[in-house]
């Protein structure tokens, strides 16, 4: 990276791709809201297995729940070593995002219920998927923070 370019959001404005039930953005008063609580409050209050819980099963969970989502994360945190040899063999200088993207798709390959529409399927799916990224993502930004430190430029204030 020689010189900062300014990144220009090339999106379209007011225009509905999708509705959810999952977040809202209101970006007037700079509000970023997560299945009807303030982001910040949840970042303050909520640890991340809670959070992970209210968007994957749209509440906060009780004691009890989230001793079993717990549980359910670490049945999952199993990665397959052919997963974990494909990100080692990434470029060093990709971004940690792309990394971990393609790590997420590469999950889905190993899972023999890719293609199982149920929801208990999908709920299991999600899960592994909370537990990958939390995994890998971590891995990732740790390599990528600490491989190439020069490549990063501080373009002053945004």
């Amino acid at each position: 990276m020689d010189e900062c370019k300014q990144i220009l959001n090339t999106g379209i404005r007011d225009v509905v791709i999708a509705s959810t039930k999952i977040s809202d953005v209101n970006g007037t008063e700079g509000k970023l809201i997560y299945r009807g609580y303030l982001v910040r409050d949840l970042a303050e209050n909520a640890s991340f297995e809670e959070i992970a819980h209210l968007l994957l099963r749209e509440k906060l969970p009780s004691s009890s729940e989230l001793d079993a989502f717990k549980a359910a994360l670490q049945k999952e945190r199993h990665i397959p070593d052919e997963l974990t040899e494909a990100l080692r063999k990434q470029p060093h200088d990709a971004l940690p995002m792309d990394v971990l993207q393609a790590g997420v798709s590469m999950l889905a390959l190993h899972d023999p219920d890719a293609k199982d529409a149920s929801r208990e399927a999908s709920e299991r799916i999600s899960t592994e998927t909370v537990e990958e990224v939390r995994q890998r993502g971590h891995s990732v930004f740790l390599f990528s923070a600490f491989s190439a430190p020069s490549a990063v430029k501080n373009c002053g204030e945004v």
